[in-house]
């Protein structure tokens, strides 16, 4: 099928080659040589009787991709140098092919430097563009490991790690930043745990999080913040002819009165639940038939089963055990509606009542729909 040019597709026979596996490696990441930040990153040490022990990894070595499985680790054994002398060793990734049968195979060695009474150098490595697949040896350096006579020193990092999570979702808030002032819609994120404490008016310092500003109306923004850890969801909306900002809103799932672990997103369930007692937190029964477009007074409601649901006008999903907030913005014609579906999809959706008439549902994409794996970010709806 010399015609056929579709890599990630079904031929009826093999095709995919290492060739389009590594351009496309190296298209997403760029050419070059990384440790990906996944697993202990072939994290180092010395544990004695010579021996530098390699946890687990994944890198990319001109788009070929190697690792350690998680769990695991290589022992390498490090030669001391003689009395008075210095060496620098590396610890390397090593590709090679043979040239005879075209195999392949990835291995993790010492390459020993140089002796010297003086200051040590690296030793040279071989290296060639695994890109062009015509390469037989590539050596990609990760640590070196000083020696001085008997002793060996604790391994120093080489290799690069690139940083591919969600700093491509939006613009980085700063140290210090203060979410009051971020009030230009878009989306930024905390990058870290160390720069979430020292961020004003978050809602959320455990972690990594996202946090989107939306403009509702000339008079209106909405901000949400999506922790990295499942669980609680955080709004506040800016009034322009206030010139303030609500208080934060935790928007939570709550199973039989009990919400989830701040630490894991978890909520416990027993087989009670399971068998359909649990109910999204309560509030005012909505009756069958219903159109939510009446509901304008703020308040909590409820829609018990996916059957009331279904039976509704202007709802967005009909699934089961659901949780209606209408909220007040603070001024005449602000209102706006968030609904909860507590099934095992945990859809959110929310919508804006403004001039008189309601806008369209939007439903709001949380941590646990962002997946992130060799370089590609999926957001899953369903």
């Amino acid at each position: 099928m010399a015609n056929n040019y579709l890599i990630t597709g079904y031929w009826g026979e093999p095709h995919v080659t290492p060739e389009n596996d590594r351009g496309i490696h190296a298209g997403i990441l760029g050419a070059g040589r990384f440790v990906l930040p996944v697993g202990e990153q072939f994290k180092a040490e010395y544990i004695g009787n010579n021996t530098v022990r390699m946890y687990d990894g994944k890198l990319i070595d001109n788009g070929a991709a190697a690792g350690i499985p998680a769990g695991e680790y290589v022992d390498l054994q490090i030669a001391n140098a003689g009395q008075g002398m210095n060496r620098n060793d590396l610890i390397v990734f090593q590709y090679a092919k043979d040239a005879s049968t075209n195999i392949e195979s990835g291995t993790f060695i010492i390459v020993q430097g140089e002796e010297t009474s003086g200051t040590a150098s690296d030793p040279a490595l071989t290296q060639a563009d695994l890109l062009s697949d015509t390469a037989t040896l590539d050596q990609m350096p990760l640590w070196r490991i000083p020696v001085s006579g008997p002793t060996i020193s604790a391994p120093v990092k080489v290799a690069n790690i690139v940083q591919l999570n969600i700093t491509q979702l939006g613009t980085p808030i700063a140290t210090k930043a203060n979410l009051n002032n971020i009030r230009t819609p878009g989306t930024y994120y905390v990058p870290t745990y160390d720069v979430a404490q020292t961020v004003s008016n978050l809602p959320w310092k455990g972690g990594t999080s996202i946090i989107d500003v939306r403009q509702l109306d000339a008079e209106s923004i909405m901000q949400i913040v999506y922790g990295s850890l499942k669980g609680e969801i955080f709004t506040r909306y800016w009034n322009e002819s206030e010139a303030d900002w609500s208080p934060w809103k935790s928007t939570q799932v709550t199973v039989n009165g009990r919400t989830a672990d701040p630490s894991t997103g978890d909520i416990a369930i027993t087989v009670s639940d399971i068998n359909g007692a649990a109910r999204v937190t309560t509030g005012t029964t909505i009756p069958n038939g219903s159109d939510l477009d009446t509901y304008t007074t703020p308040g909590s409601y409820a829609i018990s089963s996916g059957t009331n649901a279904a039976s509704m006008s202007n709802i967005p999903y009909a699934g089961a055990n659901c949780k209606l907030e209408v909220l007040s913005l603070g001024y005449a014609s602000g209102m706006m509606q968030v609904l909860t579906f507590g099934d095992l999809v945990c859809h959110q959706y929310m919508r804006r009542y403004y001039n008189s008439a309601w806008g369209e549902w939007r439903r709001v994409v949380t941590d646990n729909m962002l997946s992130y794996a060799d370089g590609t970010l999926t957001i899953t709806t369903t």
